[in-house]
Formats: structure tokens, C-alpha cells, sequence
């Protein structure tokens, strides 16, 4: 049996989350909705382009949704990002 594309898709998929600040991004939308690029910049000590680059991330695996309130565009933790948030603390306490 052949596992080539499931093994790419599961290696994308886990590059996805394998940054200290995205880590630092699911905790932050954990604890706190609704949550602007600049207040996560804010949250997680970076500027307003490298929460951007790490969101971007973030949003193209379905980790994180953004949501348009009246002018203000809002991130939100998706319930896949709370299994892997989940899954990451499993982690924590194994390694």
C-alpha cells in the first residue's frame, strides 16, 4: 500500500501549526475571541506583518476563520483549530 499523498498532505498540514507563534496565535484566539490583526500582533509580541504571514498560514488549513464585523475583520478559532490546540497540549506533557 501506497501512503506518498497522504504522507504530503499530513506533512503540509503539520507545517502548518509548527511555528512557535502560530502555536502562540491558537492559544491567543483560544482565550479570546473575535480577536483583530493588530490586537494578535499585540498579543503575541510581533508586528502587524509577521501575524499576518503566521495567520495566513493558519487560515489556509482551516485553523482559524476571519469574519467581517462593520469595518473591523475578526479571527476566530475553528474547531479544527481547537483539536490541534488540544492535540499540541497532549503534546506538551508527553515530551
Amino acid at each position: 500500500m501506497e501512503f506518498k499523498n497522504t504522507y504530503s498532505k499530513l506533512e503540509r498540514f503539520c507545517n502548518s501549526f509548527s511555528s512557535r507563534k502560530r502555536i502562540e496565535i491558537l492559544k491567543v484566539l483560544h482565550k479570546e475571541k473575535d480577536l483583530s490583526l493588530n490586537e494578535i500582533a499585540d498579543k503575541i509580541l510581533t508586528n502587524k506583518q509577521n501575524a499576518s504571514l503566521h495567520t495566513f498560514k493558519l487560515l489556509n488549513h482551516g485553523l482559524v476563520a476571519k469574519r467581517k464585523n462593520k469595518t473591523k475583520v475578526e479571527h476566530i478559532l475553528t474547531k479544527r483549530g481547537e483539536t490541534v490546540l488540544d492535540f499540541i497540549k497532549f503534546m506538551d506533557k508527553k515530551i
